[in-house]
């Protein structure tokens, strides 16, 4: 095991998460007993001097004290500029270590994880994701990681999603769709068992959404909108996209 990349892991976890006002206690484990006890001595060192505090003795959850943040300030933010990435473009959604989640890396992860269920494999791993950011080639790998994992907590605490704990030496997790996943990939099956709710419309408005003309990221944002509308069997977020996509018709008609 490499102990400085996973030193790094570690403090740019923490540091992501204190930045973001993240809720949720970090947790860590390595993939061997051996790892595993690099890892505990570790956090307790880091503990020991102040920098993290533990949610309760032995619970194995972490986040940074605000001295802890500001004594790995420096070397944070020079890790994060070793590799800076260029500006993106308007309309990416490579946003680099702000923390800020995406639209379209939100539906393109839950496409994907459709696309998947054909492996017949209860989970995945959650690397098999990693391409589907914009310019992944060009991120240094544990903000790669972390910038995913952002987004499958984000769909975890919708529901979509259900996620193993995360390795320290890989820095990936096991991924796998909950029923409301599945009835998100699959918009008929929300219907199952009760009165439809219009799912040949659900069909035909993607249709029209895949054939309009959007900014990078737009087109699967709205998508992921009209799918959790349907999947929540609200009626009044289906008219929104309605209105929407009638806007984008016409605009595309006069073009």
């Amino acid at each position: 095991m490499d102990k400085k990349a996973g030193l790094r892991m570690i403090l740019l976890r923490l540091a992501t998460d204190f930045e973001t006002g993240k809720r949720e206690w970090a947790t860590f484990r390595g993939e061997s007993p051996e790892e595993n006890i690099w890892v505990s001595r570790t956090l307790a060192g880091l503990r020991a001097e102040g920098s993290v505090e533990e949610i309760e003795a032995g619970a194995g959850g972490f986040k940074f004290t605000r001295a802890g943040y500001q004594r790995y300030l420096p070397q944070i933010t020079a890790w994060r500029a070793e590799k800076e990435s260029p500006v993106p473009e308007k309309g990416t959604e490579h946003v680099g270590s702000s923390g800020n989640l995406s639209l379209g890396l939100l539906f393109k992860i839950m496409k994907r994880m459709g696309e998947l269920r054909a492996d017949r494999s209860p989970f995945l791993e959650s690397d098999r994701l990693f391409d589907l950011v914009e310019d992944s080639n060009n991120w240094d790998f544990p903000d790669l990681a972390i910038y995913v994992d952002d987004h499958l907590e984000f769909l975890q605490g919708r529901s979509y999603l259900e996620l193993g704990r995360p390795t320290l030496s890989v820095q990936v997790r096991s991924v796998k769709l909950t029923t409301k996943g599945v009835m998100f990939v699959q918009p008929e099956l929300a219907d199952f068992g009760e009165r439809s709710v219009l799912p040949e419309v659900a069909k035909s408005l993607e249709k029209q959404i895949d054939v309009l003309t959007y900014p990078p990221g737009e087109k699967e944002g709205l998508l992921f909108n009209l799918r959790e509308a349907f999947v929540k069997n609200a009626p009044d977020l289906i008219v929104k996209a309605l209105v929407e996509i009638g806007v984008r018709m016409a605009q595309r008609g006069g073009a």
